[in-house]
């Protein structure tokens, strides 16, 4: 028998928020700069373009926050939720 899915429309907009959040943070964050700087520095195309495109990152992060629903509900329940809270205090703070 295959696993029933419970995912409400709440849980569902927190996950997407989250991974909106988690993919600027990777991205386009100063606080990562230095570690996209050291990517760039080694030179291997695959991993720059990865580590400085949202579209590249963020479908590897969804398949982690799904996972992570998965796995550990209650974890990923707490964790997305600040993540989404910060996404959503980000853009409002920059209008």
């Amino acid at each position: 028998m295959g696993a029933r899915v419970t995912h409400s429309a709440v849980l569902l907009t927190l996950d997407a928020l989250a991974v909106a959040r988690l993919t600027r943070l990777l991205v386009m964050d100063s606080i990562t700069r230095p570690l996209r700087d050291w990517i760039v520095k080694g030179g291997r195309p695959m991993l720059i373009e990865f580590s400085t495109c949202p579209w590249c990152v963020s479908p590897y992060l969804a398949v982690g926050v799904v996972a992570l629903q998965r796995f550990a509900p209650t974890v990923c329940l707490y964790a997305t939720a600040v993540l989404a809270f910060s996404a959503v205090a980000g853009f409002l703070a920059e209008r």
